[in-house]
């Protein structure tokens, strides 16, 4: 595909393109902005749609149509809308000098050259780490507008290998993610988990904190979107959302919810270190991890 195109021919870092996709996440409104701006649906019900999707493992989409909110057809106006309103991931990569435009042009020249090419060879097994229905789906919400580009994503989706014979840490945004997960982050979030104690025990402001926190599970998440690993990217959505509701709170409604709550954010953090442990054991991400993460998920819901 095109983006891994960009990174094995060295034209884009595996660090620029993770910043790049949580830049294209943050330049576009949410789903439900989109729908409460557009008066079809209140404030009130966008609030319920959060809590269902908290307490379940459907997408906002799935719960929108499901419980019958919305038509399909109004969804993918919104979408379509929500995606057109956002920076494109190339766009991103432009403006911010990651990629120049003439290497971007003649990196779309060789990537069709090298394409055809692979189409005329014989067909062979497909030897390609499948990218998984979610992480397809969170590549489009994040304003992935390319055809070819998706286009490329969802074959290799329905191309999956009947034996698999790479692991995860052979994915080189697998490798990013790793890097990302280090004792500096971790330190940074228990840091930030401090002063939010702090600031709710001495009734301060701690909605300051909460888009530092937010920033750094978005960056996270953005990485573990991108390294197909499931668990982290569904654990930090929920935070999203979370944090998404409580800053339209009030102080003293947002120390609330930290004081009942006071180990969700170590907990957090204790529940990232072992998943790395995990990856860099080659072992499942999920391994031993089944109830703290029930744990955390069930905190974020109440």
């Amino acid at each position: 595909m095109f983006v891994n195109y960009l990174v094995t021919n060295n034209l884009v870092s595996k660090k620029d393109l993770i910043y790049a996709v949580a830049t294209v996440s943050e330049s576009q409104p949410s789903l439900l902005r989109i729908l409460i701006d557009e008066k079809i649906i209140s404030e009130d019900q966008a609030i319920s749609i959060i809590d269902k999707q908290l307490k379940s493992n459907l997408s906002i989409s799935e719960i929108l149509i499901t419980e019958k909110i919305i038509t399909a057809e109004k969804l993918n106006i919104a979408i379509d809308k929500m995606n057109s309103s956002g920076k494109t991931l190339i766009d991103v990569l432009l403006e911010k000098n990651l990629l120049s435009h003439q290497v971007l042009v003649d990196a779309v020249d060789k990537y069709k050259i090298e394409d055809a090419k692979k189409e005329e060879e014989p067909k062979k097994v497909n030897e390609n780490v499948s990218i998984s229905e979610a992480a397809l789906e969170s590549l489009k919400e994040l304003g992935i507008s390319d055809e070819t580009m998706i286009a490329d994503l969802e074959q290799s989706s329905d191309n999956k290998r009947t034996e698999e014979t790479n692991t995860r840490e052979d994915n080189v945004f697998a490798q990013e993610l790793l890097k990302s997960l280090d004792e500096k982050q971790f330190n940074k979030l228990l840091k930030i988990d401090t002063i939010i104690k702090e600031a709710v025990q001495n009734e301060g402001d701690v909605n300051t904190y909460l888009n530092t926190l937010y920033k750094d599970f978005h960056i996270i998440k953005g990485a573990a979107c991108l390294a197909e690993v499931n668990e982290i990217e569904n654990l930090l959505d929920k935070w999203e959302s979370v944090l998404e509701n409580l800053f339209d709170k009030t102080e003293k409604d947002i120390r609330s919810w930290f004081s009942n709550k006071t180990e969700v954010v170590v907990q957090t953090v204790d529940i990232l270190k072992k998943i790395k442990e995990n990856l860099k054991g080659k072992q499942a991400t999920n391994d031993g991890l089944e109830d703290n993460y029930s744990k955390v998920l069930t905190l974020l819901a109440a």
